[in-house]
């Protein structure tokens, strides 16, 4: 009997310890839900690099809902004796406020609430402030006690100062104070502290911006047996100007252009811009754009990115996001358009890998290319003008076009390679659609890539990240690699340092010059002057400005010097005076000077000088590569490019390659190579050689 007694007991503890299990399981998870309802109501903050706020994003119930961490003292009285003056010391329900919401019920009086602030935060977290059933509130009374045991007090405090429906779409005491009062709610002083507490019982109606307010905070005050308060009365004028500022707050200016940018953070973004300095390069902006209004300008952007990181510090898509003429509300920073000579920079470098220098020669003169069509064209430069033969630096410095296509003719589809490839670039329409047409501008980019692809001459070659936030930049490359060698780049760096050599073409004073010499930069104009553009850089910081219209009319003659330059200017003046400025040098360690007919030009260590100071001019008429004396290596997977200006049948000893304009060989033994290339009755021949290795 004993024995069976204390069977029973063991089983009833066992039963008991079970239940109690249970039921702290369930009130965990119960304490669980009511916390990821509680996070899910915070609007998501986006902050600039100094923590600035650049936007507040409706909640998920469309209220905008900024979150303290925790209830500002200077309100803890008057809200706490006004909602629930034994707030610290119930367990969640107070009997005598319930008993005598219960008794003006019965005396037909109304009810005024019986609530604590703990089933107020379970009311509210829950969704029930309008559906008011039995059912609802048995839910909130258990809630309310899973609050309770699971919260502590000042937890349940701030709670509800960060949840609490406050009018005009603004959910907590943070959010309301910003709107009714343009200040934290930390800050405000007695009166507007009972402002803010009368407006918790009827939001829509006796909220700040309302006339109603005052006799509701008056009242208050009486309640709550201070001073009779005075309040004033808004103004419609002064109820709008409150409405602009709360709507600037919630959303300034700078968040236009990060729309797409913010991924999937939660609560607070981080990101990189600097938000002083975006207002500062927009206002730079406005006003060169209305200065250049009557030459047909009404649009421009500015992309700024901080090396070495490739940090997007600023952004600026439009002179006025929210303004309604000329395309003001499209960020023009994300528009692809024609990008001018900005490119050549990157042309020159492949070129250089491909064995050209800046020593190089070129005749600039006029030719006849055939496009795929079958028609004729004949490049121009931008002045009109032939130079003879000159070198590849004067060529970029001065940006000509001709050389410019005889280069990029040099490279063939190597350079379509790097663009799709190594730099991940996706064009609008197939790149053989675009021909040698790349080196006169016609290739399609937005500001923000063109600028991003600039990064690579700051970082020795390396395409990196780039970085807008914590996450990186969609529709951007996300890992580090090397595009280019660091000692090309050094050779471009050299070359649009140069501001002396230049001046022909720009003149010795003009919107590229800065008080500041360690700097590069490339200027560009598109057909027609539809977009001028500028991007240039120091190794701390990169600067592109594009300039136009936003329906793509052309401007009155405004070239990538006049119009992008004058903006570009006074934005890297703002940088060189911010503490983005570090004074870092370009580094040109790998160049080694070469000096010749009193001209001192630069190329790499152990240069063939002569033969690579006559690789375009020794070029033939026909045969492109390869070029006249190229010594290859041989081994047996070796494959040689060639490559003629028009469709030609080609013999190399006995084997023969009929009606082609490019295609690889394959030498089947080391030795000296006659090539031919014959079209028509035009018959043209250069000698290779290919060695074993030593």
């Amino acid at each position: 009997m004993h024995f069976k007694l204390q069977q029973k007991l063991l089983i009833l503890g066992v039963a008991i310890l079970m239940g109690e299990g249970l039921f702290f399981v369930f009130l965990f998870r119960a304490a669980h839900h009511l916390q990821t309802v509680y996070v899910d109501l915070a609007s998501r903050v986006v902050l600039d690099r100094t923590g600035a706020i650049i936007s507040i994003q409706p909640n998920n119930r469309g209220y905008y809902a900024l979150y303290l961490d925790e209830f500002p003292k200077n309100l803890e009285s008057n809200f706490i004796q006004k909602e629930d003056q034994y707030f610290f010391w119930h367990l969640g329900f107070n009997p005598y406020s319930i008993g005598r919401s219960v008794a003006r019920r019965l005396l037909g009086q109304g009810n005024r609430g019986g609530s604590t602030l703990t089933q107020q935060v379970a009311k509210i977290l829950l969704g029930n402030e309008n559906n008011r059933s039995f059912k609802n509130k048995l839910h909130e009374a258990f809630y309310t006690l899973v609050l309770e045991v699971s919260t502590t007090k000042k937890q349940l405090l701030t709670m509800y100062g960060n949840i609490i429906f406050l009018g005009n779409g603004t959910q907590g005491v943070e959010t309301a104070s910003r709107l009714y009062f343009e200040r934290s709610a930390g800050t405000l002083g007695t009166t507007q502290s009972l402002q803010l507490a009368a407006t918790g019982q009827n939001p829509n109606l006796w909220n700040p911006l309302k006339e109603e307010s005052a006799a509701a905070t008056r009242a208050l005050a009486a309640q709550l047996q201070q001073p009779t308060q005075t309040v004033s009365v808004l103004t419609p004028e002064q109820i709008s100007r409150q409405k602009i500022a709360f709507n600037r707050f919630v959303t300034s200016p700078t968040a236009f252009e990060l729309r797409g940018f913010i991924g999937s953070c939660q609560n607070f973004c981080q990101t990189n811009i600097d938000q002083q300095l975006t207002e500062k390069l927009r206002a730079i902006l406005a006003r060169n754009l209305n200065l250049l209004r009557d030459k047909k300008v009404r649009n421009g952007a500015i992309a700024v990115l901080k090396q070495p990181e490739n940090e997007l510090i600023a952004l600026i898509g439009s002179p006025d996001p929210t303004g309604e003429q000329d395309g003001a509300q499209i960020n023009l920073a994300r528009s692809a358009r024609p990008i001018g000579s900005t490119f050549k920079p990157f042309i020159y470098l492949k070129a250089f890998e491909a064995g050209l220098r800046p020593y190089t020669i070129v005749n600039d003169r006029e030719y006849r290319y055939t496009v795929g069509a079958g028609f004729s064209f004949y490049p121009k430069n931008y002045d009109r003008d032939y130079r003879g033969n000159i070198n590849l630096h004067y060529a970029l410095n001065n940006s000509l076009n001709v050389p410019s296509v005889k280069v990029l003719e040099f490279l063939g589809s190597d350079f379509n390679n790097f663009l799709l490839h190594d730099l991940e670039f996706k064009p609008r329409q197939p790149l053989e659609n675009y021909d040698l047409g790349i080196a006169l501008g016609g290739l399609e980019m937005d500001l923000l890539r063109l600028t991003y692809y600039f990064s690579i001459f700051t970082n020795q070659g390396k395409l990196t990240t780039l970085r807008v936030g914590r996450e990186p930049a969609k529709e951007f490359p996300i890992i580090t690699k090397p595009v280019a060698k660091p000692g090309e780049i050094q050779l471009v760096n050299k070359i649009l340092t140069d501001h002396l050599t230049g001046s022909d073409q720009f003149g010795q004073v003009n919107n590229l010059t800065l008080p500041y010499s360690d700097y590069a930069v490339k200027t560009g104009t598109s057909r027609d002057f539809h977009d001028s553009w500028t991007i240039g850089y120091t190794p701390d910081f990169i600067v592109g400005v594009w300039v136009g219209n936003s329906d793509n009319t052309a401007t009155d003659e405004v070239s990538g010097t006049l119009g992008a330059g004058r903006i570009w200017q006074e934005s890297m003046q703002a940088l060189l005076s911010s503490p983005y400025n570090h004074n870092r040098k370009f580094n040109f360690d790998l160049l080694t000077p070469y000096q010749t007919d009193d001209l001192t030009e630069f190329g790499l260590g152990n240069d063939n000088y002569e033969l690579m100071k006559q690789a375009l001019s020794a070029q033939s008429e026909l045969i492109l590569t390869p070029h006249i004396g190229d010594v290859f290596l041989w081994e047996t997977t070796t494959a040689i490019r060639l490559r003629s200006t028009q469709k030609a049948d080609w013999t190399i000893g006995d084997e023969l390659f009929k009606n082609t304009s490019e295609f690889s060989w394959h030498p089947p033994a080391p030795g000296v190579y006659m090539i031919q290339a014959q079209l028509g009755n035009k018959t043209e021949q250069i000698q290779i050689q290919l060695n074993l290795r030593n």
